[in-house]
């Protein structure tokens, strides 16, 4: 690969910006300088400023979405659940995105991850995955709710399934 499109990848910067980052930075693979945008690389092997990439094999986290974020990459919805991460996990390319979402209003756990096999594992029909909710409400749940629920008969208006 070349050094321009690992660098793009890994969201240090993009290919566009890529000869002035290597300028500013030093970058060896297996030991030996790099200087050009077109040097032959792996992720393997490189050493950015002594580091090496960051999750070379796909990013996997765990993040606790507080209330007023929004599950999007649309920067129209406001505060962004993206606008928490770092600078680097926010320009990788595949884009990092959450597996599944959670409402505005809502906190809780999210996995984020730059792997859309994964990320379709996980949340298409097709590929039933359990999950656990748990909510606090102000009021208290009518008993014929907590059946319905349990049932797992419930459907959303418009929904065919449960």
């Amino acid at each position: 690969m070349r050094l321009d499109a690992l660098l793009s990848r890994y969201g240090y910067c993009s290919r566009r910006e890529a000869p002035g980052w290597i300028k500013r930075h030093s970058i060896t693979f297996k030991g030996k300088p790099c200087s050009s945008p077109t040097d032959k690389v792996q992720a393997e092997g490189i050493l950015l400023d002594g580091e090496p990439v960051e999750f070379p094999d796909g990013l996997y986290a765990a993040l606790y979405k507080p209330e007023g974020y929004t599950c999007s990459h649309d920067d129209g919805e406001g505060d962004l659940i993206y606008d928490l991460l770092p600078f680097q996990w926010r320009h990788r390319n595949p884009a990092v995105s959450s597996v599944g979402r959670l409402d505005k209003e809502t906190s809780g756990l999210l996995l984020l991850t730059d792997d859309g096999k994964f990320i379709h594992r996980m949340t298409s029909p097709r590929h039933p995955v359990a999950k656990v909710y748990e909510a606090v409400t102000e009021e208290g749940i009518p008993t014929e709710a907590v059946e319905l629920f349990a049932s797992g008969t419930l459907t959303l208006n418009g929904e065919p399934r449960p």
